[in-house]
Order: structure tokens, then C-alpha cells, then sequence
């Protein structure tokens, strides 16, 4: 079942129902669907029978609408760029390896255009290019395209509009999901080859006056993408390092470490994020506030929950030995096992080569739950000082590993893919094959799988992208 039911299956579901959502208006949807559920109640239906209610509830075609999305694999991606006071679209599949694959139909994308002025235009792009006029404000500054992020397509504009994008999100006025969806795409976009790195991370520099916990979540996990992919390049990484402590500089002060009456109901959520990424990445007040938390004299209990986590990372990644033996002090003597989780996950972030190695063997001695090992390879994994370590304790000692989920090999799938999918090079592609080639992993064959097409395009990426982010680096950290 977990290898026949992925995020594809799920994710890709959900998005197609909330862009027909968005599409025929909340009222309309509803009431086709209850049409289509009293119609088919007791009985079976099929994809068509739903279209049909839903077209009968709204007017609209809604089978032809959907049928490329449903009977076509993936999802476009549109261009954006304006002339001549118009806006022109192509579309195109996009592919997380930037292949181009010509695409038998065209995507009926449900485009909408929001500009400066607040007013939005909407249209459909039924075949692969098309142009709108839009509005005065369309002409000359900002564009936002896939208003409200409820298409199911991502956006590449123009270096001209990404350019006036970035005035509109350091001021912002953008909704909270516009802001989230222009850097989403962008890195993804820079991931596929289909934008320059640069261009991605001189729109992170944007951010800088961001205080929505959706937002700074995302992009985190954007910037930890670039940083996963160039952890072995070190005066790079050390660059990046600084340029997330500038990126988040404003909004660790304004989250601080004690809430703080009215504050934002997700500051609770932002807090932890925003303290352990820069405490982990050397904000030297977070770091020295985080040891001294975690070595007072009431001890690591008096550290709020929701900060736990962060600290014991920060403790772990720059405590050394004493940093590393407090937070297994920890995982030891914690009651519930949701403490012991935070613990073991903080304790991945050692950098230490004999305090990874300790941890490592911890997973072999009965220490850790069979079902929680999966978090130390996985945090391991991402730790640049950590990943081939991991990695060769695995080669080393995979029948010892087999034995422990001979049971579950689903999890022995969850570890596989957590300790490869950092690496970065077309060398890690073989070695990670041909070790694989004579071993017999019955229920972890596609997470191996997709580790493999991870590491490939991680690869690829760095290649592709490798001088022009180190010039970038040079001249804007």
C-alpha cells in the first residue's frame, strides 16, 4: 500500500479540487457536489458522473475543463512576461528535471492576474500561448499570476516582473499565499534548471520584512534546499549560512524568545522555526542564549515545549561533547515519548565525527524504538558533517539493519531514502546502485527509486548552477 499510494496520488487530487473549486465558486461546487452524492447514493459512479453534476450545478463545461488534468501526468508550468503594455502567457509541463517533453493537449488553465492596484482579471488559457491586455496597472508595475495560489500550475515570470514582484513582497502587499507562491515557484523553477539559482535567492533577500509563519516556513525549507544541495561546497555554504541570518535578521528579534500579549496566533509555530534555523547556522545571541537556557540551574525543563526542539539542535550543533551528553540526558530520562522524539532528533545535529558515531551505534543497541530510527537518518542525513557517515554505517552494517525490519520493511524504506536523498553527485548515484543491485528490499524498491532520481537532480543542479551562485555569493553577502 505505501508504495502504491504517494504524495502524487494524494497531493495531485487535492490540488486539481481546489483549483475547480476556486473555478466555479464555492456555492456552485457545493451544490453540484451534493447533487452528485444524493444521485449516486448507495451505488457506484465514475469520474464522468461527477463532472456531469458539477457541470449541471454550474453551467460550465467542467468535463472538458478537467479531463487534461485528470488524464494527463503532471502539471504546467506558464510563462509570464509583458510587451506592449499586454501580458503573454505559454504554457508548458513542467518537470522537476527540466526536460522539456512535448505535451500531447494543452493544460485549460483557470488563469487569474492580480496587479498593484488590487484589481484582478481572469481568463482561460485553453491552448499553449496566448496574451491579455489586463489593466493600466498590469502595464507598467507589478503582476502577480495564479492569484490566490489556487491554480494547480506554477508561474515563471520574466526578470522584468520577478524584479517588480520583489518590491511588492518587501513591502507587502501581497496576500500571505501570493507571497508564499512567487518563491516557491521560483526555487522550484532554479531546482529544474528553468531559472537561474541567483535569480531565486536575490528574491529571498525580499523577505526581509516577512512575519507570516506559512511563508517563512516554506521558504526555510526553500533555502534548506539550496543549502542541502551546496553542503559540500564550503566557502558557498558558509555564504549561505549568512545569507539566511540576513534574510531572517529582522524577524528573530521580532518573534524573540518570550511571547508576547496579542501577538500573532502562529508566533507560537514561527518562534521555534526562526530560532533554530539561525541558532543552528552560528546567530551567535541565539546560540549563547539557547546553551544557557539548556545549562541553567532548572535545567532543560525550564525551556518552553515548543522551543525544545530548536534547543537541544542548537546545544547539539555547537555544544560539542557536554552539549551532546545534556541533550541525551535528555532522550534517556524523558517520560513521554514525544520529549524522547525531540531529543533524538536534536541529537542529528552533531558534528562531531565521535559523537555521530555514538549515535549511530545507539540504533543497532536497542537504545532507540525500531520505529523511531528513521529520525536520526533522516536528520543525519542533512547535516553536512554527517550525511557519509551515516550513509557507510548503513553499507556496513545492513544485515544488522535488515534484521531490526525484517517486519516492516516499509520503514527500512522511510531509512533508505531519508540517509541518501542529500547527496549530490553522479558518483553517490552509482555507489548508492550498485550497492543496492544484489540486496533484497521487497517494499522499499521506489523509495530507493526516488532517492536515486533525488540525488540525480540534485547533481544536476549543482552542476548547472554551481559558478553562477558562487559569483553570486561574491558580490551580494
Amino acid at each position: 500500500m505505501n508504495e502504491i499510494f504517494d504524495e502524487i496520488s494524494y497531493c495531485k487530487g487535492a490540488a486539481c479540487i481546489m483549483m475547480i473549486t476556486a473555478y466555479l465558486g464555492m456555492e456552485l461546487f457545493r451544490k453540484g457536489i451534493c447533487s452528485y452524492l444524493e444521485k449516486h447514493k448507495y451505488g457506484n459512479a465514475r469520474t464522468a458522473d461527477l463532472w456531469a453534476a458539477l457541470t449541471e450545478a454550474s453551467g460550465k463545461d467542467v468535463k472538458a475543463f478537467m479531463g487534461v488534468w485528470t488524464k494527463e501526468v503532471g502539471y504546467p508550468v506558464v510563462s509570464l512576461s509583458r510587451s506592449g503594455g499586454k501580458l503573454n502567457m505559454t504554457q508548458a509541463r513542467f518537470l522537476s528535471n527540466g526536460k522539456e517533453i512535448k505535451q500531447a493537449n494543452a493544460w485549460w488553465v483557470p488563469m487569474s492576474l492580480l496587479d498593484s492596484a488590487a484589481q484582478c482579471v481572469t481568463c482561460d488559457l485553453k491552448s499553449v500561448s496566448g496574451e491579455v491586455d489586463g489593466t493600466p496597472g498590469m502595464a507598467s508595475d507589478w503582476v502577480k499570476g495564479n492569484a490566490g495560489q489556487t491554480g494547480f500550475y506554477r508561474i515563471r515570470y520574466s526578470d522584468e516582473l520577478l524584479a517588480c514582484l520583489g518590491d511588492a513582497i518587501e513591502s507587502i502587499k501581497l496576500s500571505p499565499v501570493d507571497r508564499l507562491g512567487v518563491q516557491s515557484d521560483a526555487f522550484a523553477l532554479a531546482k529544474a534548471g528553468q531559472l537561474p539559482t541567483d535569480r531565486a535567492l536575490a528574491l529571498a533577500t525580499r523577505y526581509v520584512n516577512e512575519q507570516d509563519f506559512t511563508v517563512w516556513s516554506d521558504l526555510a525549507g526553500s533555502l534548506g534546499d539550496v543549502m542541502g544541495t551546496w553542503a559540500k561546497e564550503d566557502a558557498e555554504y558558509q555564504q549561505l549560512q549568512k545569507l539566511l541570518l540576513k534574510v531572517m535578521g529582522k524577524i528573530v528579534d521580532v518573534v524573540g524568545w518570550t511571547p508576547i500579549a496579542g501577538e500573532h496566533a502562529l508566533f507560537p509555530m514561527l518562534r521555534p522555526l526562526i530560532i533554530g534555523a539561525v541558532g543552528r547556522n552560528g546567530h551567535e545571541d541565539v546560540k549563547k542564549e539557547a546553551l544557557a537556557r539548556m545549562y541553567s540551574s532548572e535545567g532543560w525543563q525550564s525551556v518552553p515545549a515548543d522551543l525544545r526542539f530548536a534547543v537541544f539542535s542548537i546545544v547539539v550543533a555547537h555544544g560539542g561533547v557536554k552539549g551532546f551528553d545534556s541533550v541525551l540526558k535528555v532522550f534517556k530520562e524523558a517520560d513521554m515519548a514525544e520529549e524522547r522524539v525531540r531529543a533524538l532528533r536534536g541529537l542529528g545535529y552533531a558534528r562531531e565525527p565521535e559523537l555521530i558515531d555514538r549515535l549511530l551505534q545507539m540504533t543497532l543497541d536497542d537504545s532507540i524504538r525500531a520505529q523511531d530510527v528513521f529520525y536520526v537518518y533522516g536528520t543525519l542525513a542533512g547535516n553536512r558533517y554527517a550525511m557519509d557517515r551515516a550513509w557507510e554505517f548503513i553499507k556496513t552494517n545492513w544485515e544488522a539493519i535488515c534484521k531490526m525490519f525484517s517486519s516492516g520493511q516499509f520503514l527500512l524504506g522511510r531509512i533508505l531514502k531519508s540517509a541518501t536523498y542529500a547527496f549530490t553527485s553522479e558518483a553517490k548515484v552509482a555507489e548508492v546502485e550498485a550497492f543496492f543491485k544484489d540486496k533484497d528490499t521487497p517494499g522499499a524498491e521506489r523509495s530507493i527509486s526516488q532517492a536515486l532520481e533525488t540525488i540525480r537532480l540534485n547533481a544536476q543542479w549543482l552542476e548547472r548552477d554551481r559558478a553562477v551562485v558562487k559569483a553570486w555569493l561574491a558580490s551580494n553577502v
